[in-house]
C-alpha cells in the first residue's frame, strides 16, 4: 500500500518549512511531488536541493489524467477518505471541446486536481495494477 497526501496550499513558504519538513522528520519517505507549474519554481529547487525529486503535471491540457483517475477510483484501486469538497467538485466536472475536463461555474477543481495528479503519477510509473492509499 502506497501512502499519500494531497496538498492545495499556495504559499510556498508553509508548504516546505511547516508541511514539507514536518513529514520528513515524521519518518516520511516522499519520493516525488507533483506542480501544475503555478508559482513553482522556487519551492521545486528547494526540494530537488535536498533530494525529493519534483515533476510538472498538468490537469488542464488532456483529458489522460482525470480520466487514468476516473478509470482508478471506479475499479476500487484507490482508497481515500471522504472529502466533501472533492466530491463537490467531482460532481460538477465536464468535458470541454471532448477532449480536456473541466469544472462548471457552479465549482471548482482544485481538490480534484490534487486526488487526479497523484493517481496519474503513480499509475504512469507502475507497470502492473496497483491498489494504493489517498489519505
Amino acid at each position: 500500500t502506497t501512502e499519500i497526501y494531497t496538498l492545495s496550499l499556495h504559499d510556498a513558504h508553509t508548504i516546505y518549512n511547516q508541511i514539507i519538513l514536518n513529514l520528513i522528520n515524521m519518518g516520511f519517505n516522499i519520493v516525488c511531488i507533483t506542480f501544475d507549474q503555478y508559482q513553482s519554481v522556487h519551492l521545486r529547487q528547494k526540494l530537488e536541493d535536498i533530494g525529493i525529486d519534483t515533476d510538472l503535471l498538468s490537469c488542464d491540457r488532456t483529458d489522460e489524467v482525470p480520466v487514468t483517475a476516473k478509470m482508478a477510483i471506479t475499479e476500487n484501486r484507490v482508497t481515500y477518505p471522504y472529502d466533501r469538497r472533492l466530491c463537490n467538485e467531482a460532481k460538477y466536472l465536464k468535458y470541454i471541446k471532448g477532449n480536456k475536463v473541466d469544472h462548471t461555474s457552479r465549482s471548482t477543481k482544485d481538490t480534484w486536481d490534487s486526488y487526479a495528479s497523484v493517481i496519474y503519477k503513480i499509475e504512469s510509473e507502475t507497470e502492473e495494477e496497483t491498489y494504493y492509499e489517498i489519505f
